[in-house]
């Protein structure tokens, strides 16, 4: 029980953290927060292909220049 509780744990710290783009990207089209660490910048977008150029768009559309971090989208929560 208290190896459940502690991997679960593990899995939701691990869930919130900030990816860098250089270890992994997130799926195309899959809405995410984004970041530029060095211009201090954070949004919520998603990467596309538009030929052969990789973007990545915020919800406005705007483009997001360089972004250097991602991480998932929490769940959102119940309506009662």
């Amino acid at each position: 029980m208290k190896a459940q509780i502690l991997d679960d744990i593990t899995r939701v710290f691990a869930s919130q953290a900030w990816i860098p783009v250089t270890d992994r990207l997130p799926e195309m089209g899959e809405r995410v927060m984004v970041c530029n660490a060095i211009d201090e910048w954070v949004s919520i977008g998603h990467r596309h292909l538009t030929g052969a150029y990789l973007h990545w768009d915020g919800d406005d559309h705007e483009e997001l220049h360089e972004p250097t971090h991602w991480m998932p989208l929490p769940e959102l929560p119940e309506s009662k």
